[in-house]
């Protein structure tokens, strides 16, 4: 008997042979979407907490039996492990997950390594790929209720997936570009414009693309189209770059792509700054508040502040590499030393209790690649990989609730429309200690997609940015 095949993109479904399994319980495919998508091995007890939170115990247990019941008749075979405590997605079963197998193109694509980001024809077959199973919005169409928990869960998740595909999009642009097929290039920026139709560099190519390919009245109501949307949802003109664009294209001075695009985008990477201490607040104008700290970061970036290109999955790291002054620092030894005193320093001072000194030096040393030489290299060996994540993310919330309380502490966490879902959960994590210590989180991301996982904090606040100038946007 073949293996199952899990649909998540779009309207999910379960699939054996192309013959869709019915499952009739609706909290059944969600929960097996949540078992997949994760990778990870739940206690019975989160699980009731995350899909069941409104139910009295008893019942949400019976419920849970029953849901479990339903999915190991639906997947037969030994993909699905359940004992009394736990539950989860056996590793390596057979079983296909298409957004795992979206991920993983893209992953393969990033780390396709060949300098200056530039694209090869692997890269792209990978990149097409993931651009074709995604058939849809993540569960699209599919939960709308129950559980918030849940509900945010789906939420995040889907938006994520979307900026990745945005990334895609937008690479796979780029190389067609060069290559000359526009053809294909402008099925691509289509599919990218429509994830956002603010995104003004998708109308961009666009533009260019109908030019190249000689159709120049098009390229010019492509930027009609651009001009009006940003005019009723922003009350702004296109940028700068945008209008020598179109006067580029109705004067026939257009250049070839090549010539202007040596390399693709960057996938999933971001720029990121950590300046520390407030120089003015702007409580009373928000926009204000956001344009101080993008004066910060360019302080910042002129008093070799930390400024790190971090590769997906953890943006904090340069943060962190500054905090502890370990730039120039290859020596091991000395790295080690330099964190143990910092965090003895905070412990002293009291902003750190010892205990947390215990836990977040082993863990921020894990993260860091960083050997100490003492039992603290010993004590993460014998732990899952899902306790190290949740533990490192509240060693990272206790580390910089510490700084800030010492300190004001200024977060400005730059592009952040490129990162992928564990930062995300990270980020989140993180913004719960703004209502503990003076913390500030700044977060700038293209308007192509909401991803900013802070909608249960009451100080946040979305502010749309307009035109900056030169220096602001440096």
């Amino acid at each position: 008997m073949s293996s199952p095949a899990l649909r998540l993109f779009a309207y999910p479904s379960l699939e054996r042979d192309g013959v869709p399994v019915g499952l009739k319980r609706r909290r059944a495919m969600a929960l097996l979407a949540y078992l997949a998508v994760t990778e990870e091995s739940r206690s019975r007890e989160s699980l009731l907490a995350f899909f069941w939170p409104e139910y009295d115990r008893g019942r949400a247990r019976a419920d849970l039996r029953r849901t479990l019941s339903t999915l190991k008749q639906a997947l037969t075979g030994s993909h699905l492990e359940v004992d009394r405590d736990r539950a989860a997605i056996k590793k390596n079963s057979g079983m296909t997950v298409d957004v795992r197998e979206f991920q993983r193109l893209i992953t393969e694509a990033r780390r396709h390594d060949h300098g200056n980001g530039v694209l090869c024809n692997d890269c792209r077959a990978s990149l097409e790929k993931a651009a074709n199973l995604y058939r849809g919005d993540f569960l699209e169409g599919f939960y709308r209720g129950g559980s918030p928990e849940v509900e945010d869960w789906q939420f995040f998740l889907c938006e994520n997936l979307r900026c990745e595909l945005a990334g895609v999009l937008e690479r796979l642009v780029v190389f067609l570009s060069m290559r000359e097929q526009y053809d294909r290039a402008i099925e691509y920026g289509r599919r990218w414009l429509a994830l956002g139709p603010l995104e003004e560099n998708a109308h961009r190519h666009l533009m260019r693309l109908y030019a190249l390919c000689g159709r120049p009245a098009q390229a010019i109501r492509q930027y009609r189209n651009c001009a009006a949307v940003l005019e009723t949802e922003l009350a702004v003109e296109p940028d700068e770059e945008t209008k020598h664009l179109c006067e580029s294209i109705r004067k026939r001075r257009l250049s070839h792509p090549a010539a202007e695009h040596e390399t693709a985008p960057p996938m999933s990477e971001q720029a990121i700054v950590g300046a520390f201490g407030v120089l003015e607040a702007h409580e009373d104008d928000a926009e204000r508040a956001i344009r101080g700290a993008l004066d910060i970061r360019a302080a910042a970036l002129t008093q070799d502040a930390a400024v790190s290109m971090g590769i997906g999955y953890w943006p904090f790291l340069g943060m962190l590499r500054s905090c502890f002054r370990l730039y120039g620092q290859p020596d091991g030894k000395v790295r080690a030393d330099k964190m143990v005193g910092l965090l003895k320093k905070l412990r002293e001072d009291g902003y750190l209790t010892h205990d947390q000194v215990e836990e977040i030096g082993p863990l921020l040393g894990n993260l860091l690649s960083i050997r100490y030489g003492t039992e603290w290299d010993e004590m993460l060996k014998a732990a899952r990989p899902d306790e190290i994540r949740h533990r490192t993310f509240q060693a990272l919330k206790d580390f910089f609730v510490a700084l800030a309380q010492k300190q004001p502490v200024v977060v400005v966490l730059d592009d952040l429309h490129w990162a992928d879902s564990l930062s995300l959960d990270l980020l989140s994590h993180l913004t719960e200690a703004v209502n503990d210590a003076p913390l500030l989180i700044i977060c700038v991301y293209r308007p192509v997609t909401a991803i900013v996982a802070c909608r249960s904090v009451p100080s946040h606040h979305t502010q749309v940015l307009r035109s900056l100038h030169g220096a602001q946007a440096a």
